[in-house]
């Protein structure tokens, strides 16, 4: 462990026992068998039990090795079949490998089905609608391989130039909320994770600047460009308006639909990135929210890697 955030590794103990105890009481997208017969694999015990257990059996580097995934590419493969996201696991215990995908609108793998915009699913008022909505996007995420969907998408759209506002449901936090708890419900019943995004006050995006490479279209490595730019833009929030605009939405998917996992946001909220904000991970999300499941980086949102495991995030897609 890092020296500058030793004085946090209980909480990374905790968090990633948790983890292993997910990944090995759901198993998703795939048959049961995955784990083997190891003693963590006795599904008479409980998960933090069996978590435990497969715990005391990782080395620190192979500890370490599941915080990040393991594709570089991030869904551009060009590969129809390649995820969105990976993570190999670790054979050796037979903990599985763990596959992602990209999910508000479909999946993003290969030939898949076009969705309606969620813009068009809001327009609906109907829950019962977006269950079916996220229930097919689940059945298809399964068939593909899939355990984990990015999506939904519940950020406030408070501007219709973003470019991504297609694929979120609006301006009204309790019109989101409902469409959220209902998609996320249909997407979990399917025995696949919803990952819900982009927490919080990711409602721009700004100059994105020239592609840096063919791997990543549209988003820069580096320093982004200084126009607004949703990898770097502040979003200054007081906490009324947060706690009654911008969050609503992210509450009921924790408190309501259970959502597997929240994804940090690209920006900063009131000065500090998302994904090493602890007033907006620690105090809101785990303390008022009692969220005891994972947070997930968007990619290239993890800027600092002690700041990202002292405050909050619990896993960077990209190779850390």
């Amino acid at each position: 462990m890092l020296p500058a955030v030793e004085a946090g590794r209980g909480r990374y103990v905790a968090l990633l026992a948790w983890l292993i105890g997910m990944l090995l009481a759901a198993s998703p997208a795939h048959a049961a068998g995955r784990c083997g017969d190891h003693p963590w694999c006795d599904t008479s015990l409980s998960p933090d039990a069996r978590a435990q257990l497969l715990l005391d059996a990782l080395t620190l580097d192979e500890k370490v090795s599941l915080l990040a995934g393991d594709d570089i590419r991030g869904g551009n493969s060009g590969d129809p079949h390649g995820h969105t996201g990976l993570s190999n696991g670790i054979a050796r215990v037979g903990l599985p490998p763990v596959n992602y995908t990209d999910g508000p609108v479909g999946v993003r793998q290969g030939s898949a089905t076009a969705m309606p915009t969620p813009m068009a699913l809001a327009a609906s008022f109907d829950p019962s609608m977006a269950f079916a909505y996220g229930g097919v996007i689940g059945n298809e995420a399964k068939d593909k391989g899939n355990d984990v969907v990015f999506g939904p998408n519940v950020n406030i759209m408070r501007t219709p130039l973003g470019g991504r506002t297609f694929e979120a449901f609006g301006e009204d936090p309790f019109l989101v909320s409902k469409l959220a708890v209902g998609w996320i419900d249909g997407l979990q019943s399917q025995g696949v994770m919803a990952d819900v995004k982009h927490f919080a006050g990711n409602n721009q995006e700004g100059d994105a600047g020239p592609a840096a490479s063919e791997s990543a279209p549209g988003q820069p490595i580096g320093p982004p460009p200084p126009v607004g730019n949703r990898m770097s833009e502040n979003s200054v929030i007081d906490e009324r308006t947060l706690r009654e605009v911008y969050l609503p939405q992210f509450e009921a998917a924790v408190k309501d639909a259970h959502a597997a996992t929240v994804m940090c946001s690209y920006n900063r909220l009131n000065g500090a990135y998302s994904c090493e904000n602890p007033h907006l991970l620690h105090d809101i999300l785990e303390r008022d929210w009692d969220f005891k499941d994972f947070v997930v980086a968007d990619y290239g949102a993890a800027h600092d890697t002690p700041g990202n495991l002292a405050n909050g995030l619990d896993f960077e897609p990209w190779p850390g």
